[in-house]
């Protein structure tokens, strides 16, 4: 991951990031693609679990995978006082150690931008092994500026279409809403394609 401490910062409650409410990008998607892409989904990340419930109520059996024990503690609490749907989990976990497991989408919210950049190409490898060909990747592309430290580290569209091209063709890139942010994202939906040398 990074040198951050994620359980302290969520302990601390210092979590800027934290919407409060799911994301414009997946909200647009959801409401673009009504009929699920596949059945799973995944939320690396997952923080509160905004995101992961939104993907439950559409039909996904959804799971949020946090670094952070605190985090995954308060995206249960969170689900409770929603109803707590019983296609929605939430794990503690590593993403990069991930083993066994495909999602049909994978929706990275503000995870790649907390990673050390020295991981970002492991990352790309783990979203080609664990989406299955057909699959699908909702990457919202942030924060789109250079950044003198991180997190969150800055990219570039081209770097991100850099790393992800090989195994993923593109579907969209679009406008992202998410107030000071709008100008620095953009969302974008990547399928994967069939491995090289497959029927």
């Amino acid at each position: 991951m990074s040198t951050v401490n994620w359980e302290g910062r969520w302990e601390a409650n210092d979590i800027e990031w934290d919407l409060g409410k799911p994301t414009s990008a997946v909200m647009d998607f959801l409401r673009d693609y009504p009929t699920p892409l596949g059945k799973t989904a995944l939320v690396p990340g997952c923080g509160t679990g905004y995101d992961v419930l939104e993907f439950a109520k559409a039909g996904y059996k959804a799971v949020g995978l946090d670094l952070a024990p605190t985090a995954t503690a308060r995206a249960r609490e969170h689900a409770a006082t929603q109803g707590a749907p019983a296609n929605a989990s939430f794990e503690t976990g590593d993403f990069f150690k991930l083993t066994g497991r495909q999602f049909d989408i994978v929706f990275d919210y503000t995870f790649a931008c907390a990673i050390d950049p020295s991981l970002r190409n492991a990352w790309a490898a783990k979203y080609a092994e664990i989406v299955p060909p057909g699959g699908h990747a909702l990457v919202l592309m942030f924060p789109l500026r250079k950044t003198v430290s991180g997190p969150p580290f800055g990219w570039t569209v081209t770097e991100y279409a850099a790393l992800l091209e090989p195994n993923f063709e593109l579907v969209y890139v679009k406008e992202a809403e998410g107030g000071t942010r709008t100008p620095f994202q953009l969302a974008s939906l990547w399928r994967r394609r069939q491995p090289a040398g497959s029927a």
